[in-house]
């Protein structure tokens, strides 16, 4: 299946794909944005000479570090280094890469990209993902034209900086309290490979990670793939993208996706909120929904320290309540325990509280069709505990 391909949608039209949770890729919007050309490397060694480098100087940022994923976090290891380091390692990568693809151009018959002793087969050491520009980098918040649904909803541009071949693993997008946003992925330097997965399609394809804060991330390996572990990913339903310098990908609420930097990127997304996906949870997005419930129901508690099951208690009840050890193992023996606090169940609905949505229509039904679900859901759930315990 092939995208559609639109130059600068309207937002009647925009708003058609959000209705219909249909990706799309948006063309001829980029280029006209300041920093399709002012973030242009220059064609030399020197990173003074770029603007970038002469912008955000001697900063430091955290980065991602090893990007290997054994460090049991998502993306690596986060670590704090000097941007002016990390640009200067990005640029020599992104010089080389450009010089093997001219010399692969003019002789095809050894593509020296492939060469196993060329410095892009190196293991790339960082990569900059997802950080605030308004938080890190405001001197960049002048170089492009946020979009207009997250410009509404006063949402930061977040900014990519990759090293060839780097991924981002199978996930859908998340933000705290709020299973699922829809999304807008911007390339300005680079290409990417993008594989998504309609939630509608794939319901039971991929088993969620069971760590508390880690439901959105998949278990399954798209670049090891074990169908003998996951063999109910065999089903999965796959459209391939290559989103190509100077194009956005919009990403619906809920679509699973990996990413995989095809050449040295530099992009940026946005997220947002849209009553209209909000609502498809209660349809046809439903099964998915059940998926992640299933997932916290399944969460590995085993595995989670007293500390830590004490955050979450403290997170989703008011913070002034104590809990002794026995009272934390109780949570830990008990799914339900946690899974029937307020704030949990609320968390479901929690777009409706977004200030644009406040007169809204069907805000308040929304909350409580979806609250209903939540709770039914968990009812059924032990139900069937208590019937299989009975046998």
């Amino acid at each position: 299946m092939k995208l559609e391909r639109i130059e600068n949608p309207n937002r009647e039209l925009f708003e058609q794909f959000v209705l219909n949770n249909k990706p799309f890729i948006i063309t001829n919007s980029v280029s006209n944005w300041e920093c399709f050309k002012k973030w242009l490397p220059t064609n030399n060694n020197k990173i003074n000479e770029d603007y970038l480098s002469t912008m955000i100087k001697n900063k430091q940022i955290p980065v991602r570090e090893n990007v290997d994923y054994s460090s049991g976090e998502w993306l690596g290891k986060t670590t704090e280094i000097d941007f002016q380091i990390f640009y200067s390692l990005w640029k020599e990568h992104y010089i080389q890469f450009k010089q093997q693809s001219n010399n692969s151009n003019s002789n095809s018959s050894n593509n020296g990209i492939n060469d196993d002793n060329n410095n892009n087969n190196k293991k790339p050491k960082y990569y900059l993902a997802s950080l605030p520009v308004k938080t890190y980098f405001k001197e960049l918040e002048n170089d492009y034209i946020t979009p207009e649904i997250p410009l509404e909803q006063n949402k930061s541009a977040n900014l990519w900086i990759g090293f060839k071949d780097q991924v981002t693993p199978l996930h859908h997008d998340f933000s705290s309290g709020d299973p699922g946003m829809d999304g807008l992925h911007a390339v300005i330097i680079g290409k990417k490979l993008f594989k998504l997965f309609d939630p509608e399609l794939n319901v039971g394809c991929f088993k969620r990670k069971r760590e508390w804060g880690q439901f959105h991330h998949a278990e399954f390996d798209i670049d090891k793939p074990d169908y003998n572990l996951y063999p109910e990913a065999r089903s999965a339903i796959c459209i391939n993208v290559e989103l190509n310098q100077g194009e956005i990908l919009y990403i619906p609420k809920l679509w699973w996706h990996y990413v995989k930097t095809l050449e040295p990127s530099i992009s940026l997304n946005f997220w947002f909120q849209h009553m209209g996906s909000e609502m498809l949870k209660l349809t046809k997005l439903w099964g998915h929904m059940e998926d992640y419930l299933d997932a916290v129901y399944n969460m590995s508690t085993n595995q989670v320290s007293n500390d830590k099951m004490k955050s979450i208690l403290n997170y989703l009840g008011d913070g002034k309540q104590s809990y002794d050890d026995h009272q934390i193992q109780q949570y830990k023996d008990d799914p339900f325990r946690f899974m029937k606090f307020p704030k949990f169940i609320n968390s479901f609905s929690n777009a409706v509280n977004n200030p644009l949505f406040r007169n809204h229509p069907s805000k308040e039904q929304f909350k409580i069709q979806m609250t209903q679900l939540v709770n039914n859901w968990i009812d059924r759930k032990e139900l069937e505990r208590k019937q299989q315990e009975n046998k």
